[in-house]
């Protein structure tokens, strides 16, 4: 830690601190427009001088490192003076129509000319007006109020890791535009929202903006990374998103859906308001609470404790809501047939992991991303499907972490790989083999590791004498120098992260795929360290939880198996009833089991199996041929088109 003051207030900082920072650890704050944490500082607004006792002049407080020592005076004189004339300069090419404002009161040039003394309401006529950007549909860019600061094109470029934004032109001519002088809209713009949340003043904005009068923090409800984000709120209703700064998992980024997705979902008017039933006529009509509820348990009752119930619950549904919807299924219908759509995507990820690490779930973090020295990607467009890490990938390859990526497909990130393996559709266990080939034949793998954390191992080996260099490159398609390379820079880091996600596990060999990937983990000692792991990267909000809390035909909560008598035991004695024995029909047999007569009620909790189910006629087929179809849903769906009772939720 460095020692030094600020305006006379002592202070300990990490060294590698600007002196912004080390004076707003002191309260004290100094005025700047163009820089925060995580960006380049290049003193664009001028506007955080500071003076140094024993120094000549004044430095940017932005791009000074605290020094051991060090005395720092934001109210130096010569520091003010500069400051005041900077304001008054950027005050000139200004709209300084502050009453009529959007971010009237939480603007940032507002607060800066606040704490240096000068006025910024002045009205007045710009003597250069500047066209607006209206081109992208989800925000405006007003270049009336932009004070060129440069802070959107450095977000773009540093957090996002894109650079679609740039200052083009000269003189009194610069504006902020696509990158290539062009609209917005026609750039490579991922509508992520970085630079609408960190604009100083109201130059970008959301197309309906409105500054709510509460906030309430919450998780994105997506995606699975689960981005901290805060909703807005003006009196009763639902306005805006704004990012959290400081989420765990996302750091101040948010993509478009989450940004700019939220509240028209919230607010639609296509949303259900009330309960449902079928009439004798076979319309659905709106009933109470009370006439819902007793529909229920009258239709639900012939059911109990005889198989013929199954209840589909939902990865986008809260941890306890799952929990309540398997303990509904195990203790008032005595059923063990339950599921969710992790069936469909992410199950091999539980069985595989389970199988090699004893845990089917991640086993690093998402900040491991920040800290690792090596990225390898299998079975996952990041960018499209998981934008926020394919941002923190995007980070860590523009500050030099090797990027592997094995994908037949030129995606995003394909085309930013150091290597890009683009192997046949279908071979991933053949490239993953190669690859541990690869590292074994270069002296590569983790021998410490290997010998004191992991068994096995001459088993493993021995598995791999069905592949040869020669055959692996003849089925991927993939040179073998490659393979090589790609082998290199994944066994030589001290710490390397695996991602990968759908295209691997939604395959008939999901399972083997997810226990290759994990083997490659193991061989080169990638867990258990900072900056290494396996990451499964979730495709909705809650599909680890789902798994989790035992919304499973053959798993309890915590995954306990049901076929074993002291897990039953255990919560025989939580619940007061032991949970059947026999597992339960899993989802992808359920269709023919209805068909067959074998489940005659189900109860659909936020799924839509008719639209997301594979052979959706014989899906449609099943859910026809139900006695019962109860869903409970947000809104109308092909399947709830097809219930008895729908919930709204």
């Amino acid at each position: 830690m460095l020692n030094l003051e600020v305006d006379g207030k002592e202070v300990s900082v990490p060294e590698g601190t600007n002196l912004v920072m080390a004076a707003e650890a002191v309260g004290v704050y100094v005025p700047h427009l163009c820089w925060e944490p995580g960006l380049e500082a290049d003193g664009a607004c001028g506007l955080c001088v500071v003076g140094i006792d024993g120094r000549k002049g004044t430095v940017l407080a932005c791009e000074t490192l605290a020094e051991e020592g060090m005395s720092v005076r934001t109210n130096h004189p010569e520091a003010i003076a500069i400051r005041r004339r900077r304001l008054e300069l950027i005050k000139s090419d200004h709209a300084n129509d502050c009453q009529l404002c959007p971010k009237n009161e939480i603007c940032q040039l507002q607060e800066a000319s606040r704490a240096a003394g000068v006025d910024i309401h002045v009205p007045k006529k710009l003597a250069y007006p500047a066209d607006p950007d209206k081109s992208h549909p989800l925000f405006n860019l007003d270049r009336s109020r932009c004070i060129l600061c440069g802070k959107c094109v450095k977000v773009c470029r540093d957090l996002q890791g894109l650079g679609a934004l740039e200052i083009a032109g000269v003189g009194y001519a610069q504006h902020v535009s696509g990158r290539g002088d062009v609209d917005i809209a026609e750039s490579t713009c991922e509508s992520c929202g970085q630079c609408v949340d960190r604009c100083p003043t109201a130059s970008l904005l959301p197309k309906v903006f409105q500054v709510p009068t509460s906030e309430v923090r919450t998780v994105c409800p997506y995606c699975g990374v689960g981005c901290s984000i805060y909703l807005g709120i003006y009196y009763d209703r639902l306005t805006g998103v704004r990012v959290d700064m400081d989420g765990p998992s996302n750091r101040g980024a948010l993509c478009v859906k989450g940004r700019f997705g939220i509240v028209d979902v919230v607010n639609s008017m296509s949303r259900l308001e009330a309960p449902q039933v079928r009439d004798g006529s076979g319309i659905l009509q709106n009933v109470s609470w009370d006439e819902v509820t007793s529909a229920v348990a009258d239709g639900l009752e012939e059911h109990v404790g005889k198989g013929t119930f199954a209840m589909l619950s939902s990865a986008k549904a809260t941890n306890e809501e799952n929990y309540l919807v398997q303990k509904f299924a195990r203790v008032v219908m005595g059923t063990n047939n339950v599921d969710h759509c992790a069936r469909l995507c992410h199950s091999p990820t539980v069985t595989g992991l389970r199988g090699t690490m004893g845990s089917g779930a991640m086993t690093c973090s998402i900040e491991d991303i920040d800290r690792t020295d090596c990225i390898f990607i299998i079975g996952s467009n990041t960018s499209e499907t998981h934008p926020v890490i394919g941002t923190r990938v995007r980070r860590a390859k523009r500050k030099g972490t090797p990027l592997v990526v094995a994908d037949p497909r030129r995606t995003d990130m394909a085309m930013r790989a150091d290597v890009w393996l683009r192997h046949n559709p279908g071979t991933d266990i053949d490239l993953l083999a190669g690859l541990a080939i690869a590292v074994l034949d270069q002296g590569l793998e983790d021998k410490a590791f290997i010998d004191g954390r992991t068994e096995d191992f001459d088993a493993f080996t021995g598995s791999l004498e069905g592949f040869s260099p020669e055959s692996v490159e003849e089925t991927t398609g993939v040179p073998w120098t490659k393979i090589q390379k790609a082998a290199r820079l994944i066994g030589e880091a001290d710490a390397a992260i695996i991602m990968y996600a759908m295209g691997i596990t939604q395959h008939a060999h999901g399972t083997d795929n997810v226990r290759a990937v994990s083997d490659l983990a193991l061989l080169t000692g990638n867990i258990g360290k900072p900056g290494a792991g396996v990451a499964p990267l979730r495709g909705q909000n809650n599909v680890q939880g789902g798994g989790d809390m035992g919304a499973l035909p053959d798993l309890l909560p915590g995954y306990s198996n049901v076929e074993i008598p002291e897990a039953r035991a255990r919560f025989e004695r939580v619940w007061g009833t032991e949970p059947p024995a026999q597992p339960g029909i899993p989802l992808t047999e359920m269709w023919d089991a209805i068909l067959e007569g074998r489940i005659k009620a189900m109860w659909i909790v936020g799924e839509n199996p008719f639209l997301s189910d594979p052979d959706s006629s014989r899906v449609e087929e099943a859910l026809k041929a139900l006695d019962l179809l109860i869903v409970e849903e947000i809104f109308p769906t092909g399947t709830s088109n097809l219930a008895h009772i729908i919930l709204p939720a």
